[in-house]
């Protein structure tokens, strides 16, 4: 299924983020604090969520978003992953608590929402330990359809992925999900007429 594929780059912000504040005024400062200690308390809850009773739909658009929101989270505190040597411990070492369970980016996106697909026998960026995808499983969490568009839409912040992700909602997954495989093949595939070449990403492989 591809994997976390890697372009020698990052499209997520760097830490610190832009280090203005919209206000403009004397509180901005003030009020980022709060929106972060905010957004740390919505992290923290999630330890509580029921994730077991909902849906398959609900599940496939939380744990999108949870893990777009990981790589975010991740790249503001810790720096985003700037060579092959530090993509893969990036992706297992930061990790939330969801339903009273440690999850990792990688186990999220292999284990949990491409759980039914085929395992990569090596991520594209991986070194050592790190190679090969996480062995733990997550039975009340991994979702049991195998859809194809998961590996589009898991966005990993790769400079061969978009610079957009969607936030994802039960009631719209469907269309949202063709519409972002839509947008993630657009820019990623190229066609050299000349030479008949197709280029395609690495998520392809």
């Amino acid at each position: 299924n591809g994997g976390s594929s890697g372009g020698g780059g990052y499209n997520y912000p760097p830490a610190g983020g832009s280090g203005s504040s919209s206000s403009g005024g004397d509180d901005g400062p003030v009020e980022e604090v709060e929106l972060w200690l905010q957004f740390l308390d919505s992290v923290c809850d999630l330890q509580v969520v029921e994730v077991a009773g909902m849906s398959e739909t609900a599940r496939a658009a939380m744990f999108l978003n949870i893990y777009h929101t990981m790589v975010v989270h991740g790249s503001l505190v810790l720096f985003p992953p700037q060579t092959s040597a530090n993509w893969q411990p990036f992706f297992n070492e930061v990790a939330y608590l969801l339903s009273f369970d440690v999850l990792s980016m990688a186990e999220l996106e292999h284990n949990v929402i491409k759980a039914s697909m085929t395992k990569p026998p090596r991520l594209a960026m991986g070194l050592g330990r790190h190679s090969s995808a996480p062995k733990s499983v997550f039975p009340g969490f991994a979702l049991a359809k195998r859809d194809f568009r998961y590996v589009f839409c898991v966005n990993n912040g790769s400079l061969s992925m978009p610079g957009k992700i969607c936030v994802y909602t039960p009631a719209t997954l469907d269309t949202q999900l063709d519409d972002m495989v839509g947008l993630v093949v657009s820019e990623t595939i190229s066609v050299d007429e000349f030479k008949r070449v197709v280029t395609m990403p690495v998520l392809c492989n």
